[in-house]
């Protein structure tokens, strides 16, 4: 019986993964904002949720929401990884005065 429960919860486990990466797809084909801003919840190092994400402010007028957005993922990924962001984000930054 020990054996069913663990097979049956390692199907769990992978199903969910799959249903995660089905719709993390959706979100970034829509590029909808509040679509956008949910995957980084889940994932705030998801740097193809971001790119878009500061695109769709900055085409809003929202310098300020894009600038915060960039920020906020570029702290994040020293802190957990001590790593710097990619080439893009950091020309993003730069042109907003980041």
């Amino acid at each position: 019986m020990r054996r069913v429960e663990q097979q049956l919860r390692a199907d769990l486990v992978g199903d969910a993964a799959q249903v995660f990466h089905r719709v993390r797809a959706l979100f970034l084909k829509k590029g909808e904002p509040r679509y956008l801003e949910r995957l980084l919840e889940l994932d705030p190092l998801d740097e193809e949720a971001l790119l878009p994400l500061v695109e769709r402010c900055l085409a809003r007028g929202q310098r300020a929401r894009a600038l915060a957005h960039l920020e906020r993922y570029r702290r994040r990924l020293w802190e957990e990884l001590g790593e710097r962001p990619s080439p893009e984000v950091e020309a993003l930054l730069r042109e907003l005065g980041g």
